[in-house]
């Protein structure tokens, strides 16, 4: 893709099927985020196309299918404005107003889901607690809860995370991993970019970007 420094791969062939859960697996700058961006539309691969059902992602309007996905980056970018405003971000402004109006339901779940209620009741201002220097002086475990709340908040049918336990404490990835079980029995396409076994080791589908140039793929059937 442009700005690339270097041919991350030359081919990459993979079906990907709806329920998978898919490990995106290389060592540290093979190109994991990368793919990870792609998927989203963010990285427009130079060569090759990205479907969706068959659909060219090109061909489809970027806005809508970002919707369709909870995607926690690897750095969490947080804006100066409370937790709840950083956690409502990615929301359409209806569903917005929907879960302002249904507040104890849909986002103090979403808190106790990923861990953060602890740190919000003991905060002063609580969930309106205001962000400042875009998070660079909060524990970088807070910024991921954070992050990841405002990744699962939409329910998307996809789900991409980049090195989602990292910086993350115990608590927090016996936290993710109840999130990631919830999403397997709805059936829900997850993708992973890690480096952590028991991830890795639930995956049915594995992608090794540490084969160059052409990655490895593994696939192991799904489990019923």
């Amino acid at each position: 893709y442009k700005g690339s420094k270097e041919l991350l791969f030359q081919r990459l062939n993979c079906n990907i099927p709806s329920g998978s859960i898919v490990v995106i697996h290389g060592y540290n700058s093979s190109g994991k985020s990368s793919l990870c961006k792609a998927f989203l539309g963010l990285i427009d691969p130079l060569k090759g196309n990205l479907l969706y059902d068959g659909i060219d992602i090109k061909k489809i309007n970027i806005e809508w299918l970002r919707t369709q996905i909870c995607y926690l980056p690897q750095e969490i970018d947080l804006f100066n404005l409370t937790i709840k405003e950083n956690i409502l971000m990615n929301l359409k402004s209806n569903d917005l107003e929907a879960s302002q109006n249904k507040f104890d339901r849909v986002v103090l779940k979403t808190i106790n889901m990923v861990g953060l209620n602890n740190y919000i009741n003991n905060t002063k201002d609580g969930i309106n607690k205001e962000i400042t220097d875009n998070g660079k002086n909060l524990p970088v475990g807070i910024k991921k809860r954070i992050g990841l709340a405002r990744a699962i908040i939409n329910d998307a049918k996809i789900i991409i995370l980049d090195e989602p336990t990292e910086s993350l404490d115990s608590q927090g990835i016996k936290c993710l991993f109840s999130i990631l079980n919830n999403s397997i029995k709805l059936r829900k396409t997850i993708i992973i970019a890690s480096h952590n076994p028991e991830i890795i080791k639930n995956a049915n589908i594995i992608i090794d970007l540490s084969n160059k140039p052409i990655p490895r793929i593994g696939v192991r059937k799904k489990k019923s």
